[in-house]
């Protein structure tokens, strides 16, 4: 039997910080080719701590069929989201998870705060936006985000790695809600904040009536979620005067595009274009990866939420990612929907369990 030591070592600790940073680096406009080495750092120190884990052959052939995964994204997608979680995946391996959620929780609000004041001093520039609000012209902030949607994409991943560590605290939630108001009033990003009021009700609800009933059905969100969105895009999507194409912000419009050209179904995708936005995770998969790539993200939430099934926090955070993902592509990212390294990390470890069922 393998035993390791549980606690994350330093460099392990500076790693997960650092693919935390990587995304927030994107978006302050870092040049690519700073990026990619910073990458490849990851990459190479990522590989010599794995050198000294003691590893199962079963554990050992899924790293390399995850790590050709990651591989086929960086080449052909120029995606490194898998990547990301994938390495964070080879850092949890033995590790207690809430030690890793600690980690990152810290390492989001120190980059967070950062951004914003940054931002403020005058050594970050803003990209902020204005809408139309009963005919007044009112002005959304972005703090330092690329985008003001953005400001609620990375506190999203904050109070759900927060709600897994202080779930029951009041002052968390308190201090949440107040957080939320303030950036709805600066950034007017409706469905993020809508996200987190969704994120208080099912936690609410989970209090009356537990989540575990209805973890059978979680394997199955994302069939769901997509034939839900496409269902959107015909209904809604045909032009941006209706109400719910309205309170999308007009995602509908952009989604029934792909769906009215034929681009949203091919094998390996590659069909986004320029200036046709894609809000959507389902939408933007179809689209970016295909139904190879589709099919691999949906396989991979389908056996890895059966494994975790019994961790009722970790099927509301996984829920509430989900139900974000309707209008937010970016819950993709690595270093946002960080349960994605765990569940990856579910599927590699070696557990008795596994073995006593043949799996």
């Amino acid at each position: 039997m393998v035993v390791e030591n549980k606690k994350f070592t330093l460099i392990e600790k500076a790693l997960v910080f650092i693919c935390v940073l990587f995304k927030y680096l994107i978006t302050y406009g870092i040049n690519k080719n700073i990026l990619y080495l910073i990458l490849l750092f990851i990459v190479f120190l990522t590989l010599i701590t794995t050198l000294k884990k003691k590893l199962y052959l079963v554990e050992f052939n899924k790293l390399i069929f995850f790590g050709f995964i990651a591989l086929i994204f960086i080449l052909f997608y120029s995606d490194q989201n898998f990547l990301i979680s994938y390495l964070l995946a080879i850092l949890c391996l033995r590790k207690f998870d809430k030690e890793f959620i600690k980690i990152f929780f810290f390492s989001s609000i120190f980059c967070f705060s950062i951004t914003i004041v940054f931002n403020k001093i005058g050594l970050i520039a803003s990209k902020d936006m204005v809408r139309y609000v009963d005919g007044v012209v009112v002005n959304r902030f972005s703090l330092g985000f690329s985008h003001p949607n953005e400001l609620f994409l990375f506190f999203l991943a904050i109070v759900l790695s927060g709600y897994y560590l202080y779930k029951d605290k009041i002052i968390f939630y308190l201090v949440t809600f107040i957080f939320s108001i303030i950036f709805y009033k600066l950034s007017l990003c409706r469905t993020g904040f809508f996200t987190v009021i969704i994120f208080f009700i099912i936690v609410l609800v989970n209090k009356k009536i537990s989540i575990k009933k209805f973890r059978v059905l979680l394997p199955y969100i994302i069939p769901f979620f997509t034939f839900l969105s496409l269902f959107i895009a015909y209904k809604y999507g045909n032009d941006i005067t209706n109400k719910i194409s309205d309170y999308l912000t007009g995602r509908p419009f952009y989604w029934n595009f792909y769906l009215k050209s034929g681009t949203m179904f091919s094998m390996f995708g590659h069909n986004k274009v320029e200036g046709m936005f894609l809000d959507n995770f389902y939408i933007y998969m179809l689209v970016q990866y295909g139904i190879f790539g589709y099919l691999i993200y949906t396989l991979i939430y389908y056996k890895s939420t059966k494994k975790m099934k019994f961790d009722v926090q970790f099927l509301i955070i996984i829920i509430i990612f989900l139900i974000y993902g309707l209008v937010e592509a970016n819950v993709i990212i690595g270093s946002i929907q960080f349960l994605f390294a765990l569940q990856l990390k579910y599927l590699i470890e070696y557990r008795k369990e596994d073995f006593n069922n043949g799996k």
